[in-house]
């Protein structure tokens, strides 16, 4: 699927909080890395392995690519406030 919105966004904090107003109504996913070489790719290594840091909403393990869109989503209510926490993974690239 297209991008519904997307937006970068300067790290400098542990923690990084973002806010996208006014979504319509759905199902909605998050995917989001650390772009470390600005290039605007998730970087990865010879093996596919993510070279960069990301994160999935859900916290869906990517394993042999990115996770499915329905393993990955969350609901956007009209009149709620969803609030989606991601963990990032760490890139692999200096384990191999």
């Amino acid at each position: 699927r297209p991008p519904f919105a997307k937006d970068r966004l300067d790290v400098n904090y542990e923690v990084l909080r973002h806010t996208f107003d006014d979504l319509p109504p759905g199902d909605y996913a998050i995917k989001l890395f650390h772009d470390l070489n600005v290039d605007a790719v998730l970087n990865t290594n010879l093996f596919g392995v993510p070279a960069e840091a990301y994160g999935i909403s859900q916290n869906v393990k990517a394993m042999f690519g990115l996770p499915t869109f329905a393993n990955a989503k969350f609901r956007v209510v009209a009149g709620k406030t969803v609030r989606v926490s991601i963990k990032v993974k760490q890139h692999f690239d200096k384990f191999l």
